[in-house]
């Protein structure tokens, strides 16, 4: 603690004479002009000709200076709370999803999900990463929820806050602010801030019941929230009290015939102008939840003889018990999937809406001790339970590994006791005439299986999670006349705990399952001399298991082959926070000069406890380690605006000039010291035109799982350079050949590693910097009408040191395309005598870069109509994404802009119509066209993408008492469908099937309906 407020007073030392130095730089510039009053400072619509009206003060976000609300330096949207009941929003992932520049969000309830962090909601600005959005509550940081793994929610353990645990009724207004926010806040501030601020001293009672259900009879949602507050003391205290309870049902990707179509796209054989052909029914008939059966270790598609065969020559198969006639379906172009037929249909594999349930609890409280000391505080509960019911389950076949071992093949015995005696004489036919051939294995008591477990382990997993955060504080002002100096303490501790349970299939009692044998009195039994899995599953009596059809074992041999493989993360933050802000002198022409000081401590730790199951990897996964650690900071800032000209002045075509400057040097116990900063300029040469630009340094420090993942095996393929298909292509083909030759590898050499998984590591890297970007805003607000404003803003983000998880195939690019040979990188690669790669060390590292740069646009007017037919408002919200670019190390860029789920053009545009107690909202929403993969030439598939998009919704509403409000909202108004062919994805793209899925959400669920009431009124 004595080194911290050393610190403290060292650095606020430092600011105060910079502080001073700036401030005497303005008044000397306006010596002999400065008066002793100011004029209150008032917004740009108040500015008008004879108007003397002033507006209050408030902080906004992107800065700790109080000013009018409209008066910002950087590009902001604000969505209100009304707005947010009006489109019925249950969460605010839903607000932020609908704003064009938030992107696809790297977790939410949608979609596909990690086994740690199920449904966890997590804002993405301007597609770079939910760990470059720094989510905040009333200005101050909120414990963050994203579980510290490799293989929790978004794969980097960052401090991302769960929307999820945030009360909607609570929520006053919802600021998102582009850049400039890390000399305010902090890290993690890089592509911007999203401030959600809460309603403060409510009085009376505000309750509201929602319902909603989509026309086909699913997906259906309910919500019961109340807001109850309470003054007293004379008004000196308030007491305010937040409660939500929240349910929404699953949807599965075969409740949707977008998905139900299963199309894929088709590599062409026969000569065509395309090397792909989109193609529907996509199956895997080679592998079957009721299993395949095969009298060699293989892939039936790979050797078609292998199947299990009738006299007549028909494929058989498994099904519900017995072997019946089997349509494999045509291979398509790779072999591995067919065309229709009776295989594997992966609609029935995914989800595309979890189901949760959630409570939220907040208690809000002040007390105004003296007319200049508040005393503050806050107390939150959030308790969500969540389930991902259905995902990819584990697979038994010849394709990820030999028989016999973890995920190939099944061995069992002809003899099981399972098989009927017909199947067993057939299955014996095959074995038999299979071992006839010459060349063929000659064992005939045993055969094969490729079986997909959905019935044991579909993917599953449902996740528990509480939320508890306190916050206590004191505020006021200062009273020093011919200032207003405000200032504000707080302390914060928040705690969040997941813990995620997933059944597994547990191999070494599933082999014991397997393994089954005749018993006394015609009963089926383990076959004796069985070890139990040192790893629990829910019975440890061994029941024999039929793998024969889909969910037709017994009860005792699920509860014995199956584990609940469970893992808990815990984050904590402990945050001081002191800020002083107000007027610190009267200088050039009366213009008072503003300035913020302050300090910030934080501690956040994280806990990732993974069970028995899955740090020995007792099932189908690699070994999962636990994970522990923290990290504190030490952050001083300050901020400063200094108004050259003011309204006040007079002076043409200078109506109000200001310039703001902030900076904030942080000392951070893994990144080391950083100091961010921002400065931008504020012209409005007259009072409809407002001219804005700024320049931003922002960091990012390292999560604690980036920096302390303990090192750990896994095995994966890669794309090894110097194999023979790759040695001639990268950044510089002559290089990565040069480079492969040094290495003394051969050619034409075939790398194993490409078809075949191989050890690798990964590990954390507590020497990780702080990444780096260098920002830049400019723009305009046009103010023609009073009711009329116009934005427009220029954003450029470009990210240096950019902290990436390196795969292996980005280590082999990095040493062989590296014109210095060898480099560090090289150090990371094994391989053996024959120049096979046998280890590649992978891990986070700060080799990456990112570029974004893009357009925002925002139009809002709003007018009485004729004949007092009511009041119309239009609010535009355009966005142009026109760069987008990722690279690791020197590997290609990959440029997003224009893929599906990036189209370069999003936009909203909102019509409100009130007259008396009703009220119409019509929204359009609008997505543009987009490719699947623009690194594709033209000719590489007959459908290269989707078309521009629009859905309509419709919300209706009204107050037929002033205590009560009906509404009626229709999502997709239309049951406009998704563009076609979405979500079909060339095989060989980098972009998987799923991207754009919350992009055309509405589409996938079709029309919905939400219906709901809301009753306030004031008891006390």
């Amino acid at each position: 603690m004595q080194n911290a407020l050393g610190y403290f007073a060292a650095r606020v030392v430092a600011l105060r004479w910079a502080v001073a130095a700036l401030a005497g730089i303005a008044l000397f510039s306006g010596a002999g002009m400065v008066r002793a009053d100011s004029a209150a400072e008032t917004g740009p619509d108040a500015t008008t000709a004879g108007s003397n009206t002033e507006l209050a003060e408030v902080v906004v976000t992107g800065s700790r200076i109080a000013r009018p609300e409209l008066e910002r330096l950087q590009p902001t949207q604000v969505v209100t709370s009304e707005f947010i009941d009006k489109r019925a929003y249950t969460n605010v992932i839903d607000a932020l999803n609908e704003l064009p520049t938030f992107g696809e969000p790297d977790n939410s309830l949608v979609g596909g999900q990690s086994s740690f962090g199920v449904g966890q909601s997590f804002a993405n600005f301007f597609s770079l990463g939910s760990q470059r959005t720094l989510t905040l509550v009333d200005g101050r940081r909120f414990v963050p929820a994203n579980s510290p793994s490799i293989f929790g929610a978004t794969g980097n353990g960052g401090e991302q806050v769960d929307l999820n645990v945030i009360p909607t009724m609570l929520i006053d207004r919802v600021e998102t602010v582009a850049v400039g926010g890390a000399p305010i806040y902090g890290s993690d501030a890089i592509a911007g801030t999203v401030n959600i601020i809460l309603k403060h001293n409510f009085e009376g009672i505000d309750f509201d019941a929602q319902g909603g259900i989509s026309d086909q009879g699913d997906g259906g949602q309910g919500r019961l929230r109340l807001l109850a507050g309470k003054n007293f003391a004379d008004g000196r205290g308030n007491v305010t009290l937040s409660a939500e309870i929240a349910n929404q049902n699953a949807l599965y990707n075969n409740d949707r015939q977008v998905f139900r179509f299963d199309n894929f796209f088709n590599q062409n054989a026969n000569p065509s102008p395309f090397a792909y052909t989109l193609t529907a029914n996509q199956r895997l008939g080679s592998i079957s939840p009721m299993g395949v059966p095969m009298v060699d270790d293989n892939y039936l598609n790979f050797a078609p003889n292998i199947g299990i065969f009738n006299p007549g020559g028909q494929l058989y198969s498994f099904n519900q018990g017995s072997l019946a006639p089997y349509n494999l379906g045509p291979p398509d172009g790779t072999f591995i999937y067919n065309i229709g037929g009776d295989g594997l249909d992966f609609a029935h594999l995914g989800t595309i809406l979890s189901p949760q349930e959630r409570i939220n609890g907040t208690l809000l409280g002040d007390f105004h001790i003296t007319d200049h000391v508040r005393l503050f505080g806050e107390a939150w509960f959030s308790e969500t339970h969540t389930e991902f019911p259905q995902g990819q389950a584990e697979y038994d076949t010849a394709l990820f590994a030999p028989a016999g071992t973890v995920a190939g093949n099944l061995i069992l015995n002809v003899n099981n006791p399972f098989l009927s005696a017909a199947d067993r004489a057939l299955i014996q036919q095959n074995l038999n005439a299979y071992a006839a051939i010459p060349g063929n294995p000659t064992q005939t008591s045993q055969f094969y299986l490729a079986r997909l477990n959905e019935d044991i382990a579909n993917g599953a997993t449902t996740a528990n999670q509480s939320t508890k955060r306190a916050v206590i504080g004191i505020d006021g002002d200062i009273p020093i006349p011919g200032h207003d100096l405000k200032y504000e303490i707080s302390a914060n501790y928040g705690r969040t705990e997941n813990t995620g349970v997933s059944p597994s299939l547990n191999f070494q009692n599933y082999l014991n399952a397997l393994n089954a044998v005749s018993g006394p009195g015609g009963s089926i039994v383990c076959a004796p001399g069985y070890t139990n899995s040192p790893v629990p599953t829910q019975s440890s009596t061994c029941a024999p298991f039929n793998p024969f059809g889909n969910n037709i074992e017994s009860q005792a041999a699920h509860a014995y082959v199956t584990s609940l493989a469970t893992a808990t993360s815990t984050l904590t933050q402990r945050d001081f926070l002191a800020t002083l802000n107000g007027d610190v002198a009267t200088i050039w022409m009366g213009n008072r000069l503003k300035a913020s000081v302050g300090y910030e401590n934080r501690l956040e730790t994280a806990n990732f406890q993974p069970d028995q199951f899955y740090q020995q990897a007792a099932g189908y996964s690699i070994p999962i380690s636990p994970l522990e650690g923290g990290f504190k900071t030490n952050e001083v800032f300050g901020e400063l605006l200094l108004p050259v000209f003011s309204p006040e002045n007079g002076i043409p075509a200078m109506h109000r000039l200001e310039v703001e400057a902030a900076a904030r040097e942080v000392d951070h116990s893994v990144a080391g010291h950083a100091l961010t900063w921002t400065g931008g300029l504020r012209w409005e040469p007259v009072t409809m035109l407002q001219l804005r630009g700024n320049y931003t340094r922002s960091i990012r420090a390292p999560s604690v799982t980036e920096a302390f993942l303990p090192t750990s095996q896994a095995f994966n393929t890669a794309q090894d350079p110097c194999d023979k298909s790759l040695v001639n292509s990268g950044p510089d083909a002559a290089i990565r050949a040069a480079n492969c030759a040094k290495a003394g590898i051969v050619q034409p050499f075939t790398s194993n590693i490409i078809s075949f998984t191989e050890p690798i590591t990964v590990s954390g890297d507590p020497t990780l910097q702080n990444e780096i970007a260098d920002s830049r805003t400019f723009g305009f607000v046009l103010r023609p009408l009073p009711k009329m404003t116009l934005t427009v803003d220029y954003i450029s983000i470009d990210i240096e040191n950019a902290i990436t998880d390196l795969s292996a195939t980005n280590v082999l690019d990095a040493c062989y395309d590296n014109p210095t040979f060898p480099s560090g990188d090289c150090s990371k690669v094994s391989r053996s005598a024959d120049g096979q790669i046998s280890l590649v060390q992978t891990g986070y590292a700060n080799e990456g870069f990112e570029n974004f740069n893009g357009v925002t646009l925002q139009w809002d007017y709003g007018f009485n109509l004729p004949r007092n037919f009511g009041s119309f408002d239009i609010a535009l919200n355009h966005f142009f994404q026109n760069h987008l670019s990722q690279a690791v190390g020197v590997e290609d860029v990959t440029v997003l802009p224009g893929t599906i789920g990036n189209s370069k053009h999003r936009g909203t545009i909102d019509f409100t119509w009130t007259k008396n107690w009703i009220y119409a909202l019509w929204q359009t929403k609008y997505v543009g066209h987009a490719v699947f993969d623009n690194t594709l030439s033209s000719t590489n598939a007959d459908f290269t993408g989707v078309g521009a998009w629009f859905v309509q919704n419709l919300t209706v509403g009204g107050t037929p008492t002033s205590n009560l409000r009906v509404q009626l909202v229709v999502d997709n108004l239309f049951d406009k469908q998704p563009p076609f062919p979405f979500p079909a994805t060339p095989p060989n793209s980098q972009f998987g099937g799923n991207t754009g899925l919350t992009a055309y959400y509405e589409g996938v669920i079709g029309r919905f309906f939400l219906l709901s009431a809301n009753y306030k009124f004031n008891p006390f």
